[in-house]
């Protein structure tokens, strides 16, 4: 069970557990329950200890199916974006790369999609250069992958 603790597209907090997307609902002093956030019929919740990586107590029972993709979009989106606001001169292809590098296969397997609503006015502009490039990379890495014969 891979347990990562990350940020929603609003800066909160979430918790990504088995290739499932978790918001943070309340918190006590010494526990969070976090919900799923793929749909609002989805019943599937976790209780973890103050430390937000202990996991006390969890229903798993979702009401869809699980979202890798979306998933590792996710994942990559919020360390480009962090990596952006860590350091504001740094190109958007540079951080993509780099921050692509760290996960051998997230070329292939992340779908580039970022819509506007996801990013934000403060942000609209870099992601949508971050899209163009995150494209014109796909379509490069594709050309000259030796998988396609």
């Amino acid at each position: 069970m891979e347990i990562i603790l990350s940020q929603t597209n609003r800066g909160k907090p979430a918790l990504i557990v088995d290739d499932f997307l978790h918001r943070l609902k309340t918190t006590t002093k010494s526990t969070g329950i976090w919900q799923c956030s793929a749909k609002k019929d989805c019943i599937a919740k976790i209780t973890t200890g103050s430390d937000s990586l202990n996991i006390l107590h969890r229903c798993t029972i979702h009401s869809h199916e699980r979202d890798v993709k979306k998933i590792q979009t996710h994942t990559l989106t919020q360390a480009c974006k962090r990596r952006a606001a860590e350091d504001t001169c740094e190109r958007p292809r540079k951080i993509l790369v780099s921050e692509a590098r760290r996960d051998e296969t997230s070329i292939q397997r992340v779908t580039w999609e970022i819509s506007e609503e996801r990013c934000g006015s403060k942000g609209e502009k870099f992601f949508q250069k971050f899209q163009q490039t995150a494209r014109r990379l796909l379509l490069h890495w594709k050309a000259f992958s030796p998988e396609t014969e």
